[in-house]
């Protein structure tokens, strides 16, 4: 049992005759020529200011059109964020093809001591060298200085304390001695 075609719509009719497109017979062809000239119409837009602002923070061209546009951020959101971009490229590491993969990278990363230098200057240096992407960030220098203090505190105390009472207390000897001698020399002098 077929079903008989429906009638086009009023609604659908005014859209067709607002667009300049005759009007069909039945619904069916009525919305499939709507979504034909709606495509149309998608493809010849031009690109939103939304949409161009999100693609320059890739780092991309601006394309001309919606459509053009929709596919390069289709393209571009599936990749490394532009975070992770600036951060694998200041590492000169080469970017994953996903998020994902470029997350796992520098969860490894965080991880290794090779990279702890390299990572402390980029937390500081990134502010300078991508402000467009960090300004929202709301970290200033001070207070990189206090988590990096923060940080020194933890890795003494993981060094263990006794090896660091050791070596303090080499210092301290050290300048104990310094003092005395300097005292015996100023008796003789006097």
């Amino acid at each position: 049992m077929t079903s008989k075609p429906r009638k086009i719509t009023k609604l659908q009719a005014e859209k067709l005759q607002g667009f300049g497109i005759p009007v069909p017979e039945t619904s069916e062809e009525a919305k499939k020529l709507i979504a034909d000239h709606l495509l149309e119409v998608a493809r010849n837009e031009p690109v939103t200011p939304r949409q161009a602002a999100f693609i320059r923070e890739f780092g991309e061209n601006v394309p001309v059109t919606k459509m053009e546009a929709s596919e390069l951020l289709n393209r571009l959101t599936k990749g490394p964020s532009p975070k992770q971009r600036a951060k694998l490229a200041y590492l000169k590491i080469n970017w994953p093809t996903t998020r994902e993969e470029a997350g796992e990278a520098l969860d490894e990363i965080q991880g290794d001591p090779l990279f702890s230098d390299d990572l402390k200057a980029w937390d500081l240096e990134k502010y300078d060298l991508h402000p467009d992407l960090y300004e929202d960030d709301g970290r200033s220098y001070e207070q990189m200085e206090k988590s990096w203090e923060l940080q020194r505190k933890r890795e003494w105390k993981a060094k263990g304390f006794e090896q660091k009472a050791k070596e303090f207390g080499k210092v301290a000897l050290g300048w104990a001695v310094m003092i005395v001698v300097i005292v015996l020399v100023l008796k003789a002098i006097f």
